[in-house]
């Protein structure tokens, strides 16, 4: 049976780039709202400027189920039905899970869930002193203690998200304990769900997930 992921965690826990390098280790196809909604916000389109006021807001509020679903939608139309994807940032609300529901039942497909737990005062620490690259979009934790002022795999500029204010990031945090955080209780009924601790170093929580993936990815179930 193919096998789908949903990587959990609150904003700033590292969970986009984990995705992304489960998709390098194993073949993953990626679908992760942040990076669509930030597409999207570059465009000047309706949807685009309605994205943009959403990501610069200091309400941190989420974007809409429909409009969520549907910006999924169109991308799981352009993925091969037998490729595993792992999805980032999505579901945050029950209609969100309900909708992935429909289309887990209807393909046949077995979904796990990824969790990363990590405490708030991290996640503050995290998204504030964080940068990413405007030209390909690596992101760079605390470049400042690093030393490093470019980026080192294309040379563009660091620049903060307007994502990562602590306004916003504070908000986000109460939104994700408040209408996301428990969405975890019905997967955990549910699905099956695996925990991992993402306070350790990068690499550390790679390994731990990693780990727990492959073995997922090696039963017959």
């Amino acid at each position: 049976m193919l096998k789908h992921f949903v990587i959990f965690g609150p904003p700033g826990s590292g969970k986009g780039t984990q995705a992304k390098r489960l998709v390098k280790r194993f073949g993953l196809e990626y679908i992760g709202t942040g990076d669509l909604m930030r597409q999207e916000a570059n465009s000047d389109t309706p949807l685009g400027k309605k994205i943009k006021e959403i990501l610069e807001g200091v309400g941190g509020k989420l974007l809409d189920d429909q409009t969520a679903n549907e910006m999924v939608d169109d991308v799981l139309r352009d993925i091969e039905p037998d490729q595993s994807i792992i999805f980032d940032g999505y579901p945050r609300t029950m209609n969100q899970v309900e909708y992935l529901e429909g289309f887990i039942e209807t393909n046949k497909i077995k979904l796990y869930v990824v969790n990363l737990k990590v405490d708030d005062a991290n996640i503050i620490k995290r998204t504030t002193t964080r940068r990413i690259c405007e030209n390909c979009k690596r992101i760079f934790q605390d470049p400042e203690q690093l030393k490093i002022s470019k980026c080192l795999e294309c040379g563009g500029k660091l620049i903060a998200r307007t994502d990562d204010k602590v306004e916003v990031v504070k908000n986000r945090l109460k939104i994700y304990n408040e209408q996301t955080k428990p969405l975890l209780s019905y997967y955990r009924q549910n699905k099956e769900l695996v925990e991992i601790d993402g306070n350790p170093p990068q690499d550390e929580v790679f390994d731990e997930i990693e780990s727990k993936v492959e073995n997922i990815l090696s039963r017959n179930d």
